[in-house]
């Protein structure tokens, strides 16, 4: 799968992204969301987006994105605060297993 990273975290990028990579997928990395949206027109599998970014809301990214089967919101906040465009939901620091399990369906 080709996916899309959007922290600003790499810290918390570069785990998730060799886990990803290990596990065969293509990953794009962004640490802002003006990078995330210079690759808006790319097609990716899933979009895993921090919902605080330092330049803009994760929200914002994912409504310039659109609609997107795995728009995955990568948040300390609970579910209940996570806007409604997300279609998943992975609290940080993210659990792999429960990320493949989000891939894979």
């Amino acid at each position: 799968m080709r996916v899309l990273i959007v922290d600003d975290s790499a810290d918390a990028v570069l785990p998730l992204r060799m886990l990803l990579e290990v596990s065969g997928h293509q990953v794009t990395v962004a640490l802002d969301g003006k990078s995330a949206l210079a690759h808006a027109s790319e097609t990716f599998d899933a979009v895993l987006c921090d919902l605080r970014l330092p330049d803009m809301p994760g929200e914002e990214v994912a409504r310039a994105i659109g609609q997107h089967p795995r728009l995955v919101a990568m948040t300390g906040m609970p579910r209940e605060q996570v806007p409604a465009c997300f279609t998943h939901y992975l609290r940080k620091p993210v659990d792999f297993d429960d990320l493949q399990r989000i891939l894979q369906g």
